[in-house]
């Protein structure tokens, strides 16, 4: 708005949002001498205004004091500063969507270490316990039976680190297909 165009008006009258959100309370609480603080994150914005289109913004974010305008004593008026704080939403909104993204990677992370954890642990158990029946009994056909379960079990860890080796390989981008 240009002077001439609200010189003279009532700030609701030019504002008339201002008054439907209740925020001319701290209007009325300035003109008895309290300072208001309105912050982005409580009340986005004081007045309306389109946001610049690089933040992706509906409207201009906004933060604005309000506080008494003070002449020789008395209280004439009030006095606002907006200050244009759509950048710092726009990053912060950036960051959280990051952070989000990062949270879920992570747990996708932590699923694949359990499944694969599970998968590692399979084969050694029944490694293990073949191991052990060697301990306690050792003729031919238990041998030759818990051998067979044993080689089967490693090649299955095997093919495990294998495919461990070739993610680590795909994240590190120094893997070659032919």
């Amino acid at each position: 708005y240009t002077a001439e165009a609200v010189s003279g008006k009532c700030l609701f009258d030019v504002f008339p949002e201002i008054a439907e959100r209740r925020l001319d309370q701290a209007y009325r609480e300035a003109l008895t001498g309290k300072v208001t603080l309105l912050a982005h994150r409580f009340h986005r914005y004081l007045v309306k205004l389109a946001a610049r289109p690089e933040y992706g913004l509906p409207e201009m974010q906004q933060s604005a004091l309000i506080t008494p305008l003070v002449r020789d004593g008395e209280i004439v008026g009030t006095i606002t500063a907006i200050e244009d704080v759509s950048e710092r939403v726009s990053r912060e909104n950036q960051l959280i969507a990051e952070r989000e993204a990062a949270d879920q990677a992570n747990e996708a992370k932590d699923r694949f270490l359990s499944v694969l954890s599970h998968d590692l642990r399979t084969p050694l158990t029944a490694i293990l316990g073949w191991a052990r029946v060697f301990q306690s009994r050792s003729d031919e056909e238990t041998v030759r039976k818990g051998a067979a379960v044993i080689e089967r079990n490693v090649a299955v860890q095997l093919e495990l680190i294998e495919e461990i080796l070739d993610i680590s390989r795909i994240s590190a981008a120094k893997l070659e297909l032919n």
